[in-house]
């Protein structure tokens, strides 16, 4: 963008005296009238009105050929992201105008270098000498073509039209910088019944390349692990881990399969260890019975990722997440003293924070309903590697009637490495 605005410059600054001398042999009227378009040219591009600035420098081109003309339409056509159309006209700067100074060559040859790898190109094959080629309703000529024709990249729907043949349409996906080939197969037509005059073509639509994306997901884990895990022994009975997961992902599409994104969720899951034997600090004097426990983990999750699509209707999707989060676990502690005067004691609970990173495969499944809108079911297999597990702090201390002040003894609530299965509801919006 640099160098074009630097061409800008130069050229604006020897337009005037360079035109005057090049529209010296033109006829008057003619002369004045491309003059009078290019000044208009210049002043509406350096206001910022790139549409009636180009149609301006379009209108002198065509009365009179310079090359200030010319490279002014091709800045102009870069500015409205027309870069197929930037690029013709800086090629045939180059072709038209051999004699160009060689700064101002070299600068056009690094303007056509930046362009050719924003856009792509379509190559026609097989079709009938002669026939008509039409790239979203535009007329680009006939079979065969000098050259592939240069397109935006993105979606483009392509006609072939041959009197006496069917005709041939079809859509494809161009990637920058690359050719993307078509050819062409169709029937000859039955001699007694000529076509009529078909309809005119249709526009392409835009390309959707940004997204968004919301899903919903049951939590479920074998268990959060940790060493108040381990301690769960002989007749220690764990639950599964179970919750929910809601994530909020943002998409662009790089090219027809490829996505890349980022998320923002929230997790949530709890989990039940019930008579576990755990020693307290100091032994108490009373005889204290197994404990049960009540975990909890919630925390905020921040990622990115990069995903592929397969197939149409339906259509498959295949991600990879990666990221951190911050989160809390709490722990809820009660037990039933061991002889018959008493029962469950208060509860006790403690909370801890811990951070991990997560890694998050997914598998979706799903369908598009209408032109914006696809929904998807799908699984997520996350595992998260704690960086900072979550543990009962060492100097929480509690007093109990029965028991005098006593503290737990310290050990982690969730293991180095957690396992999550997320079955998942997701639906995203393109636009």
């Amino acid at each position: 963008m640099r160098r074009c605005l630097r061409s800008l410059a130069l050229f604006l600054a020897a337009s005037l005296t360079t035109f005057a001398a090049r529209a010296h042999a033109a006829g008057e009227e003619v002369e004045d009238e491309a003059r009078a378009r290019f000044e208009q040219g210049v002043e509406l591009l350096q206001k910022g009105a790139w549409s009636d600035a180009l149609a301006a420098f379009s209108t002198s081109a065509r009365l009179y050929p310079t090359p200030q003309a010319i490279n002014n339409a091709a800045i102009c056509l870069r500015k409205l992201g027309r870069y197929d159309e930037a690029l013709e006209q800086v090629e045939a700067l180059l072709r038209d105008f051999p004699d160009l100074p060689a700064e101002k060559r070299q600068a056009a040859e690094r303007e056509a270098a930046e362009l050719s790898k924003l856009v792509g190109a379509i190559s026609v094959e097989g079709a009938e000498p002669g026939a008509q080629i039409a790239i979203d309703g535009r007329d680009r000529g006939f079979f065969p073509a000098p050259r592939p024709f240069r397109v935006l990249t993105g979606s483009h729907l392509v006609r072939v039209l041959q009197e006496g043949f069917l005709p041939f349409e079809t859509r494809v996906e161009v990637v920058a910088g690359e050719t993307t080939r078509i050819t062409v197969s169709r029937q000859r037509r039955v001699p007694e019944a000529p076509p009529a005059p078909g309809p005119a073509l249709p526009a392409a639509p835009p390309a959707r390349r940004f997204g968004i994306e919301l899903a919903g997901a049951m939590l479920i884990a074998p268990s959060f692990g940790g060493q108040i895990m381990e301690s769960c022994t002989e007749r220690c009975d764990a639950t599964p881990a179970l919750g929910g997961y809601g994530v909020l992902r943002g998409s662009y599409a790089i090219g027809a399969s490829l996505d890349i994104g980022v998320s923002a969720g929230f997790l949530a899951g709890h989990q039940t260890l019930t008579e576990r034997r755990t020693p307290l600090r100091p032994p108490p004097s009373a005889p204290v019975g197994p404990v049960d426990d009540t975990l909890t983990l919630s925390g905020g999750l921040l990622g990115i990722w990069v995903g592929t699509r397969l197939g149409k209707q339906p259509f498959l999707d295949l991600r990879l997440g990666a990221g951190a989060m911050v989160g809390r676990m709490s722990d809820v502690r009660s037990w039933t003293a061991n002889d018959a005067e008493s029962n469950a004691a208060a509860p006790f609970g403690a909370t801890s924070f811990g951070g991990f990173l997560y890694l998050d495969p997914e598998v979706r499944v799903g369908v598009r309903v209408g032109q914006h809108l696809s929904l998807a079911v799908g699984v997520e297999a996350m595992m998260l590697l704690a960086v900072a597990p979550p543990a009962w702090p060492e100097d929480r201390t509690f007093s109990d009637p029965r028991y005098g002040l006593f503290a737990f003894r310290p050990e982690t609530l969730a293991g180095p490495v957690l396992f999550v299965v997320l079955p998942s509801l997701s639906a995203r919006y393109t636009f």
